[in-house]
């Protein structure tokens, strides 16, 4: 069976009418096909904060759940997070998960140094009074000088 050039013309039409129609469409759900993703996160990898705590925030794309650190967190309506993290001193290193649809997961890791030191331990009560600054009787004002000054206000 021989075919005609004007066959030959519209089955190569048709073929590419086709291709592009998938290109397109392709292109145009490529959003889709990444998956659960972040953006414009606001911290970086391997800084130093002088803080016990570190402010993060984001947009999202394509995420129907969140966790940081296996805790999950809300998702704002207009796709956005914004967390305070707490951080101890030293190195600490903060997980994000985001999760499709599907529960296909993408993790971003982030390692971020502390340099903020703990308060001093103290192992007695004797110790917490001894640390604590406490006035002594005689440097208190006396009652009489309080009422005084309480009742005629200079």
């Amino acid at each position: 069976m021989q075919l005609h050039p004007q066959q030959i013309f519209l089955r190569i039409l048709g073929i590419i009418f086709f291709i592009g129609v998938a290109v397109i469409g392709y292109l145009g759900f490529s959003k889709y096909n990444q998956g659960a993703i972040i953006e414009n996160v606001s911290i970086s990898d391997g800084i130093t904060v002088d803080k016990s705590h570190v402010d993060i925030s984001g947009v999202f794309v394509n995420v129907h759940r969140f966790s940081i650190n296996d805790r999950n967190t809300p998702i704002n309506k207009d796709r956005t997070f914004k967390e305070k993290v707490t951080l101890t001193p030293g190195l600490n290193t903060i997980s994000l998960r985001v999760f499709d649809v599907f529960e296909n997961s993408t993790e971003y890791r982030y390692t971020i140094y502390s340099t903020m030191k703990n308060p001093e331990y103290r192992e007695t009560y004797q110790q917490i009074l001894e640390a604590a600054i406490i006035p002594k009787e005689e440097d208190l004002p006396d009652t009489e000088t309080l009422k005084v000054n309480t009742i005629n206000p200079q």
